[in-house]
């Protein structure tokens, strides 16, 4: 009888160990997910941010003559 409640315990440890092994890396997973996000998001907002900088940039330093030419920077 002692035998039979010490693997039934084994095994129900085991299992157990399993489950939180199971739901610690599905914790981890979603919060590398999260981070990405919030990577890939910020990312996106210093893309816009930069992209507005070269088109005002070039705005200033290039401007049509009465002619149509371009010219340099006034």
């Amino acid at each position: 009888m002692l035998a039979i409640g010490l693997i039934a315990t084994a095994l129900f440890s085991l299992k157990m160990k399993q489950q939180v092994d199971n739901d610690a890396v599905k914790q981890f997973a979603h919060a590398s997910d999260q981070i990405t996000l919030k990577i890939r998001d910020r990312l996106a907002a210093q893309e816009l941010i930069l992209r507005g900088a070269m088109l005002f940039s070039l705005h200033r330093t290039i401007w049509i003559t009465p002619t149509g030419s371009a010219t340099g920077a006034r």
